[in-house]
């Protein structure tokens, strides 16, 4: 009943029902941190190895649903794509992002923020990825209400592997007690930020390296499935 168009229906005074169909030749960009937080080792590769390779994935995707795709990298190294159409797109996102890579300074995600505000003016799906900290969240905080003026916004916020697996170990001396209140906190600091993100409406991904590419396609998804953008 709930696909039933009741006002068409007194309109026509016949039942009418809508057609759900994903809306096509939509936006996504892709907004990657360069900077110091993604050059965390993990499983060979550098946490932002693990984030273009996802960005990549959910690009792919995005393309082969008729959508376009943009990518901005900014902290350390910088680059910008404008979204495109079309799986020509992958190669120019290829061609783009392969020399990437992050540096060691702080990621100002403000100026950031401004600049893809600048450059982007069609609302769009911006999924920015980075590791979220405590001490970043002013400064990230007021980037997404910037970028929420005109954009959908959902921040992929990656968590080391080995905080999860330090958790999980037992304590057995003091020394891993110390180690495990240390891991604890610093994680209950994460989830506050998070939290802050989602006050004002952000979609947060909480997710491990080799969570990433299916938490940000399940999101994509989700967000064509319930017509958000």
């Amino acid at each position: 009943l709930r696909q039933i168009d009741w006002k068409a229906t007194s309109r026509a005074r016949k039942l009418i029902s809508r057609e759900y169909q994903d809306e096509k030749n939509q936006q996504l960009v892709m907004m990657i941190d360069t900077g110091r937080r993604m050059m965390a080792d993990e499983g060979g590769l550098s946490h932002f190895d693990h984030v273009l390779n996802a960005a990549l994935v959910v690009s792919y995707l995005a393309l082969r649903q008729g959508d376009g795709v943009g990518l901005f990298a900014s902290g350390g190294d910088s680059r910008w794509v404008a979204p495109k159409r079309g799986m020509g797109a992958i190669d120019s996102l290829l061609r783009a992002s392969y020399d990437l890579q992050p540096k060691p300074v702080a990621t100002d995600y403000l100026a950031a923020a401004t600049e893809l505000s600048l450059r982007q003016s069609r609302r769009s799906l911006v999924m920015l990825v980075t590791n979220v900290r405590d001490e970043d969240i002013e400064d990230l905080l007021a980037a997404v209400r910037l970028l929420q003026k005109r954009h959908l916004v959902c921040v992929a916020s990656l968590r080391e592997r080995e905080l999860d697996q330090a958790l999980a170990r037992e304590v057995e001396t003091l020394p891993d007690a110390i180690q495990a209140g240390a891991i604890a906190g610093y994680l209950q600091q994460r989830s506050d930020a998070h939290e802050a993100l989602r006050s004002h409406r952000v979609m947060v991904l909480d997710v491990t390296a080799e969570e990433l590419p299916a938490a940000l396609v399940e999101r994509y998804l989700a967000v064509k499935r319930d017509g958000l953008l």
